[in-house]
């Protein structure tokens, strides 16, 4: 530390501050203390206003604590599942399930149902899975490919 001791020296750039005060043993618990009552409130405020639901072909999902979203999605828009589970998520047996849609890119991620029972996603993911239209088969023409013979079709 005497390498230091120049920065705290008469003349020295941290001299204005004076000699360093011992903190009370009671501060940072105070600190944590009152800090945490804020947290402790939006924590419960973000777990209240989770919400989905699945009716009349619609995919309902609401989140947020400053800014509440609901997203209303048809099922006929959906295009892909994905259940995600954070290292937090998975201690407590929970999981997100993210709706795929096509959307322009932004600031928002897209409509997800966060922690979920893991059963629950998984059950909810299998149902709307099966209601996902496949993918057309593309089938080229026979006057672009300049043959008469038929375009083989993809599985």
């Amino acid at each position: 530390m005497a390498g230091l001791a120049w920065l705290t020296a008469p003349g020295g750039p941290l001299a204005a501050l004076g000699p360093a005060r011992a903190v009370p043993w009671w501060a940072a618990p105070a600190v944590a203390a009152v800090a945490a009552g804020p947290a402790i409130a939006a924590a419960l405020d973000a777990y209240r206003s989770l919400g989905w639901a699945v009716a009349d072909g619609v995919v309902v999902a609401r989140s947020g604590v400053l800014v509440r979203r609901t997203a209303w999605v048809p099922r006929e828009r959906l295009q892909g599942l994905a259940l995600t589970a954070s290292p937090f998520q998975r201690r407590a047996h929970l999981a997100t399930l993210d709706l795929l849609i096509a959307r322009s890119p932004g600031v928002w991620g897209g409509p997800r149902l966060l922690d979920l029972d893991r059963a629950t996603g998984e059950r909810l993911q299998a149902e709307l899975a099966a209601a996902l239209a496949p993918a057309p088969a593309r089938v080229r023409s026979s006057a672009a490919s300049g043959s008469s013979a038929p375009a083989p079709s993809s599985p």
